[in-house]
């Protein structure tokens, strides 16, 4: 899962596979830029994600 905050909006994605579940209030074009960003960098987010977790 990933979530951004941004203008009191919250989106919500699924990383394996990467999805949207939710797109808190942003636009169509702003929704498809931040996957592009998710589906980029979804190695380095799941990383992050497992290793604070794991702690």
């Amino acid at each position: 899962m990933f979530l951004l905050h941004s203008r009191s909006v919250f989106p919500k994605f699924w990383l394996r596979p990467v999805r949207l579940e939710r797109s808190g209030g942003f636009s169509r074009h702003e929704i498809n830029r931040i996957q592009r960003l998710v589906e980029k960098n979804v190695e380095a987010l799941l990383r992050s994600w497992n290793e604070y977790f794991e702690d």
